[in-house]
This record gives structure tokens, C-alpha cells and sequence, in this order.
């Protein structure tokens, strides 16, 4: 009797740490990932670059190129307004006499990303090293940027007309809004910036959004940004 006593109490000390492991062990499996499953940061970082059609104004791409690398395209540019200060930069072609402006923010000290990047025939206007309006397009750079490297969807320019304009969007697929003298989209996609610095953690534009405006039935301006 004192034997099955004992061996009894065992039994139910035994089942007792069984039933502590086997808690333990849904509980670690709850909090902690499967092997091999990647964490949201993780995933997010490794996403590959993917960037509408319409980002990508010749070799300069909204959002993933940085505005050292369009410098070094298109030589140093003339300081102007921008979403920061003195952040914008102007150029004007040589060959067509378009205005170009682009304007970025350093995310991680290093560089600034290019976040807008806009094809005018009209200056935007810089400002003067004391901070005040300076339209002296004389003092805007020229760049030996082509034609070609100017153009959206492989073939949309500034002075183009109207109706050309809407049958090359057409045929790209994009779907637009048109009211009065704008046409405007907005398509998503994923470029991660890198090394952003802890003060903004991770950033990744998801939205590209585009404006074309027309005057007296020719495109005017074209404006692409994202964020």
C-alpha cells in the first residue's frame, strides 16, 4: 500500500512538470518567431526597389536617385526654394530652354534623396545667398542634359499638345484624372531609403503622384513627387 502510495505521488509530480514544459514551451512558441520567418523590418528592408513608369524621367528616377547623383548628371545646379531650405535645385537646358527643378531631403546624413522633380517653361524662381527673390535667370546653370532625358513614358514633353499627350498615357496604361487645363495620377510602389537615420527609423515611399499642366492646349509643366 505504501509502495502504490509512492508511486502514485510520483505520477502527479511527473504530469505536473509535463504540463509546466508543455505550457512553457505554446507560450515561447506565441512570442518568439518560427525559424526562418522574417521580421516586419526585416521584410520591409530586403522588399526589392519597385517604382511606376512614371517615376522615371530619362535616367533619373523619383525616390531613388539622390540629388548628388543628379548633380552629377546634371552638373552643379542653382539653389532654390524647396520643401527645406536652400533645398531645391534649378537648371536650365541648353538645347531646349526648359526649366528643370528638383528638390530632396537628407534622411540619413549623407545624401538627399530626390523627392520631386519637375520639367517647366517657366523658371521657379531661386533665392539670393541673403534669402530673397532672385530672378535672374542668367545666374540659372545650363545643362547639356538630351532631350531624350527629358521626357516621361518614353515620349511626353513640355510644349507637346494636348490630345498627343492623352493618347501616350492612354496607351501606357495609366489610369488619370483630368479637370480644366490638369491631368494628374497616382500609383503605387516600394523604395526603401537606406540608413535613414533613428530620428526617422525606416522610410520606404510607397506613393508616386503626377500633375501635368497644359496651357492654351500645349503641356506647360510636368511635376512628379512621391512619398
Amino acid at each position: 500500500m505504501h509502495v502504490y502510495f509512492l508511486f502514485m505521488k510520483t505520477s502527479f509530480k511527473l504530469s505536473a512538470i509535463c504540463g509546466a514544459v508543455i505550457v512553457c514551451c505554446v507560450y515561447v512558441a506565441g512570442v518568439l518567431p518560427c525559424c526562418g520567418e522574417d521580421k516586419p523590418e526585416a521584410h520591409k528592408i530586403n522588399s526589392p526597389t519597385v517604382i511606376p513608369a512614371t517615376a522615371r524621367v530619362g535616367n533619373v528616377q523619383i525616390g531613388v536617385t539622390t540629388m548628388e547623383e543628379l548633380e552629377r548628371m546634371f552638373g552643379k545646379g542653382r539653389e532654390c526654394i524647396g520643401g527645406h531650405p536652400r533645398g531645391g535645385r534649378e537648371w536650365c537646358s541648353k538645347q531646349t530652354g526648359w526649366y528643370i527643378y528638383a528638390d530632396g531631403f537628407n534622411y540619413n546624413g549623407k545624401e538627399r534623396m530626390l523627392e520631386n522633380f519637375e520639367i517647366s517653361v517657366h523658371s521657379q524662381g531661386a533665392v539670393s545667398e541673403v534669402g530673397v527673390p532672385d530672378d535672374d535667370d542668367s545666374k540659372t546653370p545650363q545643362t547639356s542634359v538630351k532631350k531624350r532625358q527629358l521626357t516621361i513614358l518614353g515620349g511626353i514633353t513640355p510644349r507637346m499638345n494636348r490630345a498627343t499627350v492623352i493618347a501616350l498615357l492612354a496607351k501606357s496604361g495609366v489610369q488619370t484624372t483630368a479637370t480644366n487645363n490638369v491631368i494628374t495620377w497616382k500609383e503605387k510602389g516600394h523604395a526603401h531609403i537606406y540608413d535613414a537615420t533613428q530620428n526617422y527609423g525606416e522610410l520606404t515611399y510607397t506613393t508616386w503622384e503626377g500633375t501635368l499642366t497644359f496651357r492654351q492646349n500645349h503641356l506647360d509643366d510636368i511635376y512628379i513627387e512621391c512619398e
